[in-house]
Order: C-alpha cells, then sequence, then structure tokens
C-alpha cells in the first residue's frame, strides 16, 4: 500500500465523488459534486497500515448494532446515517462527533459494512479539512457486484483481528 498522499486522478486507488442534479427545465445532467479523491485501500492493507503506524485510527461509520455485532479491535464508531422504520436519514452530528474523537492531521481508515457509506463519510472528512483519509473498500463484510459474488473481501472475512460489543463508540 502506498502512503496518504496525493496521486492522479486516473489512479484506481482513488475514488471521485460524482452526483447528479435535476437542472431548471428538469433534465438530469452530470454535475461534479465536490470531486474530491479520496485514497482507496483494502482491509489487508488498512491492517497492515495500523500496524506499521499506531497514530492511524479506523473509524467504523455503521449504525451503533452492526458495530456491536463485530468490527475491527480498537475501531472508533461514528455513525455517517442513521436506518430507521421507512428510510435512512443522515447523522447531523457525523463531522463534529468525529473532530472530537481525532485531530483533522490524524490519519484515518473509515469504514462500513461494504465500503459505500465509508466512502460518503470519508468525502464528508476531507471537505471538513481532514487531510489524510482512506476509504476501507470491502469494508467489515465484504463488497459484492450485482450478482452477489464478492469482489473485495471485507475485514471478517480476511481473518482480521475482530472483537464485539460497543466499545470504542463515540
Amino acid at each position: 500500500m502506498r502512503t496518504f498522499g496525493s496521486s492522479p486522478k486516473s489512479s484506481p486507488q482513488y475514488a471521485t465523488a460524482i452526483g447528479s442534479a435535476r437542472g431548471d427545465d428538469g433534465v438530469a445532467a452530470l454535475i461534479d459534486v465536490a470531486v474530491m479523491e479520496i485514497r482507496q485501500t483494502t482491509p489487508p492493507d488498512a491492517y497492515e497500515t495500523m500496524q506499521r503506524d499506531p497514530t492511524t485510527v479506523y473509524l467504523d461509520v455503521r449504525t451503533p448494532e452492526e458495530f456491536a455485532a463485530g468490527h475491527p479491535v480498537g475501531a472508533l464508531n461514528v455513525p455517517v446515517i442513521f436506518f430507521r422504520a421507512g428510510g435512512s436519514s443522515p447523522n447531523p452530528d457525523f463531522v463534529a462527533a468525529v473532530q472530537r474523537l481525532v485531530p483533522p492531521t490524524t490519519p484515518l481508515l473509515v469504514g462500513c459494512q461494504a465500503g459505500g457509506r465509508s466512502q460518503h463519510g470519508a468525502e464528508l472528512l476531507v471537505a471538513a479539512g481532514y487531510t489524510a483519509v482512506s476509504n476501507v473498500r470491502g469494508g467489515f463484510g465484504g463488497a459484492r457486484d450485482e450478482t452477489g459474488r464478492v469482489v473485495t473481501p471485507g475485514w471478517r472475512d480476511a481473518g482480521l483481528p475482530v472483537e464485539t460489543g460497543p466499545g470504542g463508540k463515540a
């Protein structure tokens, strides 16, 4: 794994935030939401980074219930989204909660169940001034393609250290 830093936009180790919006005429248009390059890593590389640099923090952005069922040893938990009956809603205190726990220069590995919520969390943190943020593709449970096939094994399936319970909760 390369160290945190910048890289050409064409690098597969970075993901760029792109979104869509409707113009006044009702036509969908592709726009750059914030064009943020977020460093991408895998669970084994994230674990290696944490072993090499003990200042690195694994930030699990899943719900408290998901976190309590199993998470990387030593991880902190700040949910980026809450699931409720009828849908989901963003955590309005996500960035503020992270800011209370870790300074913006702390190397952060942001993970969730598969990598989607953590990508969103990583984008929010970079926009808030965090400088060393990586999204853990595959998260805790693994990333799957549209057929359900695992394309990136998660932390658990990679055999990395796991603990249960609410420890590390913000």
